[in-house]
């Protein structure tokens, strides 16, 4: 039985270094990738395929990335969109951000300017 739990982790790994971390695909996505393995797998027990043992290692692997991907999206609080929208309230350096101090009378005649010099392929 270790011997099989091993192969399954072992393609799991393969599987991760191949396609990345896929951590939050939807379920349907899981289960549309899972119903292909099982597909080759059938295949393979049907035509006697000797790779019919990998398939069902593949089929196994992805059962279980499926199993961590939800599991991981039920116990991840969802994200507030707009959070990401507010301002920074830390600098980089640590420092309270309070956001870009542009002085006022450059920022006018940037404006006034009609945001900067415009150049146009006639001017030379």
């Amino acid at each position: 039985m270790e011997e099989i739990l091993q192969e399954i982790r072992d393609e799991r790994a393969r599987q991760d270094a191949k396609w990345g971390s896929q951590r939050y695909l939807p379920p349907y996505t899981w289960m549309t990738i899972l119903m292909e393995e099982v597909g080759e797998s059938a295949q393979a027990a049907l035509e006697e395929d000797p790779n019919y043992e990998v398939e069902l290692v593949q089929v196994a692997a992805v059962a279980v990335a499926a199993l961590e991907s939800y599991r991981l999206q039920r116990d991840t609080p969802p994200i507030n969109r707009n959070d990401l929208l507010k301002p920074p309230t830390i600098a980089s350096d640590g420092t309270p951000y309070e956001g870009p101090r542009i002085e006022r009378p450059k920022a006018m005649k940037y404006v006034q300017d009609g945001f900067g010099e415009v150049r146009s392929s006639e001017q030379s």
